[in-house]
Formats: C-alpha cells, sequence, structure tokens
C-alpha cells in the first residue's frame, strides 16, 4: 500500500531541481593571473598602531572562554566603536533570556555611548530548540543585511556538541552566511573547565573553520582583569596581548598600561614550547624589525632583504623579548629562516615585489599601508 507520504516525498524530490555539479565547481576555480582583493575589514584593534585587522566579511570567528569569564562584555566592547561607525549588527542570544540580554544591549549602547541605535539588533531566541534557532536566524538574514552576526553561544544551534556530524553541519552554515549575506559571523564559546581546549567537537570545529580564534582568562585578582590573546589566525601575524579592566562605573576598557600580566593568572604553568612561526610574533615585533630595516634604505633586492632581516633581527628581538624568555621566539635567524620571514611578510602584505631593473630581479619595497 502507498502511503500519502511517499507519494509526497516523490512529488518534491521530482520538483527540485538537478544540480549542475560541473558547473558549480568551475565557478569556484580559483584564477592564476586574476588577484582576489582582500576582503573588507569590519572590526579593528584600534588601541594597537596600526589598527590591527581582526574581522572580515566572508569568514567566522570564534570568541571562547571558561563560563562567566566575560566573553560577552570583551565582544561587546569590541564592536561598541564601530556601531557609531555605521556597522550593523545582528546579535543573537541563545542563553541568557531577555532581561539579561535587554542589559547586554544597554550595557553595549552605553560603550558606543548611544541611547538608541538603529543598526542594532539584539534577539532573545533562548526558547526555541536548535533547528529553529538556525531557521530564524536564517530568516532575518534573508530578509536584512548586516556586517556582522554575533552568534551568543553556538552551542545551542546544535543538540550534542560532541557530535562530529552537526559539528561539521553547523559550522559549514555558519560559513555558508558570511558567503552568501557577505557579512562576519563570530561565534562564542565556552572552553572546557581544564586545559583551556575549546569544549566538544564542535569547538574543535569552530577552530579549525575560523580565520581567527580569540581566547579570554582573568586574573586571579580580587578584581579580575581579564586578558585577550590570540590562540589562532589564518595569513598574518598574532596581535599582542591585550587586557580589560572597568572604570568606576563598571564599565570595561582595554588599559594599554598593562605590558605582560601572565604570572596573575590561574591557569598560567611556565612551559617550554617549540619556536613559533613567524606569522605567530606579535604585529608589534614584525612592525619594529621593518621599521627597522627600511630605515636604512627604501627597496633593497631580494638577497639584500634577507641580509638586512639577519642583521636586524637580534638588534629587535631584544627590545621585544627578554634572554629567558620561554615563548619560543628566536634570539637569531639566519638566511634560510630569513627566506621563510620574507614569504610571510609578502603574503601578509607587509612588504611588495617588483621587477627589477635587472634580468629576474626582484625589488622588495614596504607596502605604502604600513610606511607610516
Amino acid at each position: 500500500m502507498i502511503e500519502p507520504s511517499d507519494i509526497l516525498n516523490d512529488i518534491e524530490a521530482a520538483a527540485e531541481p538537478e544540480k549542475d555539479f560541473l558547473a558549480i565547481a568551475l565557478s569556484k576555480k580559483v584564477s592564476q593571473t586574476d588577484k582576489v582583493p582582500r576582503p573588507e575589514t569590519i572590526i579593528h584593534l584600534e588601541h594597537s598602531e596600526p589598527h590591527y585587522r581582526l574581522f572580515h566579511k566572508g569568514s567566522v570567528s570564534t570568541l571562547s572562554g571558561k563560563a562567566k569569564v566575560g566573553k560577552t562584555t570583551v565582544m561587546a566592547l569590541l564592536i561598541a566603536s564601530s556601531l557609531r561607525n555605521g556597522l550593523r549588527v545582528l546579535w543573537i542570544d541563545t542563553e541568557q533570556g531577555a532581561y539579561y540580554a535587554n542589559t547586554t544591549q544597554f550595557y553595549l549602547l552605553q560603550l558606543a555611548k548611544m541611547t538608541y541605535c538603529e543598526n542594532l539588533e539584539m534577539y532573545d531566541f533562548r526558547e526555541f530548540v536548535p533547528q529553529d534557532k538556525i531557521d530564524l536566524t536564517e530568516a532575518l538574514l534573508n530578509k536584512f543585511q548586516y556586517d556582522l552576526v554575533i552568534v551568543d553561544g553556538v552551542r545551542d544551534y546544535i543538540f550534542d556538541i560532541n557530535n562530529p556530524t552537526e559539528a561539521t553541519h553547523i559550522t559549514i552554515r555558519l560559513m555558508r552566511w558570511s558567503v552568501e549575506y557577505n557579512c562576519h559571523v563570530s561565534m562564542l564559546i565556552h572552553e572546557n573547565k581544564q586545559g583551556g581546549e575549546l569544549r566538544g567537537h564542535l569547538g574543535t570545529e569552530c577552530e579549525n573553520k575560523s580565520e581567527i580564534v580569540l581566547s579570554l582568562a582573568q586574573s586571579t585578582d580580587k578584581v579580575p582583569i581579564t586578558i585577550i590573546r590570540c590562540k589562532a589566525v589564518r595569513g598574518r601575524a598574532k596581535f599582542d596581548d591585550f587586557y580589560v579592566r572597568r572604570d568606576e562605573e563598571g564599565l570595561p576598557y582595554i588599559d594599554t598600561s598593562i605590558s605582560s600580566y601572565t604570572s596573575l593568572f590561574a591557569d598560567e604553568k611556565p612551559k617550554r614550547v617549540a619556536y613559533m612561526e613567524f606569522r605567530e610574533y606579535p604585529v608589534s615585533f614584525l612592525i619594529d624589525l621593518l621599521k627597522e630595516v627600511f630605515s636604512k634604505d627604501d627597496e633593497y633586492s631580494s638577497t639584500g632583504f634577507r641580509e638586512q632581516l639577519v642583521y636586524v633581527w637580534s638588534i629587535v628581538w631584544s627590545n621585544h623579548f627578554t634572554v629567558d624568555d620561554q615563548s619560543g621566539s628566536r634570539k637569531t635567524i639566519n638566511d634560510t629562516l630569513a627566506k621563510n620571514l620574507k614569504k610571510h611578510l609578502y603574503e601578509s602584505g607587509y612588504i611588495t615585489e617588483s621587477a627589477g631593473t635587472k634580468a629576474n630581479q626582484l625589488v622588495v619595497k614596504l607596502s605604502s599601508e604600513y610606511k607610516n
């Protein structure tokens, strides 16, 4: 006996057009001749110089930390100034409920020095099951244009954080949103109580798919200080750790007077680590390195540029690190390492290369973005 549901399924399957996978694949071929422009930056770290490019359209990020460490507070602080500059923000709260979400929104407006912002939309989806949360979010994305979508927290978009299928599906869905709707999607997620790893298969997928992963911790002071670290980043150097305190009214601010505070953090255990890759060095170190190199000349041959990197490295290193430093930083580099460093600096946009007057000669210059 044929069930009505079987007939309906057959009709729906027949109505769905067959996908041309070859055409889709060819449309995604990466050109060897056309340069793909850098995605639009929507959030900078304004306390750094030059301003660190934090979030870009067309990608996702992760902000992690243990429960109650201040993830929502830090995210509010990061986007507050951008609201005044016209950034359109969709904030989905899945944990707190309407009262606390309203408090967060008021708090964010205070940080932005505004009483009302038409570019900020806060929604409370706490009561819905995971699939409904996804559908509700997608309905808003279909109707309105946003620059930044905050999912606070992404764990509530699935049933089981240790289910690899669910974890993969939701991270791919959020990545698709970032591309289709030309926005950035930032996910807030808890870390394990011990070890600092992001929770479950979902945490692993969030970390793997994100262009940047920020990790939060708090000091053991009576009035805690929050440290924000760049846990991982794709294609560029990590930003320097920075620290958040609260003023007399309880509003957070970035305290640029603090340069090192690791000894007061409860989870800190000094340990020797492997040598860092060049993309893991602080931006301030790489900028100072290039300042020193290009203080001698405006342009170099490839060989001359590598020689200068080798020569000035130890000078700049001594201004950023100490002899007893355990971070995995190198006190000196050789020509082989200088080649790898030059490649990283070029791919990250710090330097440019162009044809010289002699055959097979490349001229290395500082990118105009960093000349000042």
